[in-house]
């Protein structure tokens, strides 16, 4: 009987951060805004999220940044004017890094039902 000599060799790869579909995202003021970005990477992508030249900060100006690996979340529980306009998400391994735009943008609330009655009632009277 012969012994055989057996190796499990493991390959890993390694791969520098790449960003997909980076979507540009609408809010009302006073609503809640979120800003996605999913970067796929080995080993996994640490994130950071810049306004302008500005690193943002959990917690500060009330925004939250959560990041559960492939996608970081910028959360806005009360968006203000302020808040609208271009962000930046980076995402960082050892092997480099990349960036990403997104735009949060405002979008009107839609009309309300009492709106919508206000208006029906206005046609009808037209006819």
């Amino acid at each position: 009987m012969f012994l055989q000599d057996v190796r499990i060799i493991l390959l890993s790869s390694a791969d520098p951060p790449s960003i997909s579909n980076p979507k540009n995202t609408g809010a009302s003021v006073g609503q809640k805004g979120i800003l996605r970005c999913e970067a796929s990477a080995v080993p996994v992508a640490e994130f950071q999220w810049f306004k302008e030249e500005t690193r943002l900060a959990n917690g500060l100006d009330g925004v939250k940044i959560e990041n559960k690996g492939r996608m970081s979340t910028l959360t806005f529980f009360n968006v203000s004017e302020k808040d609208y306009g271009n962000y930046t998400c980076v995402a960082i391994n050892k092997l480099g890094n990349t960036n990403a735009s997104i735009i949060l943008y405002e979008i009107s609330d839609p009309p309300t039902l009492a709106g919508w009655y206000s208006m029906a009632a206005s046609l009808i009277c037209l006819h």
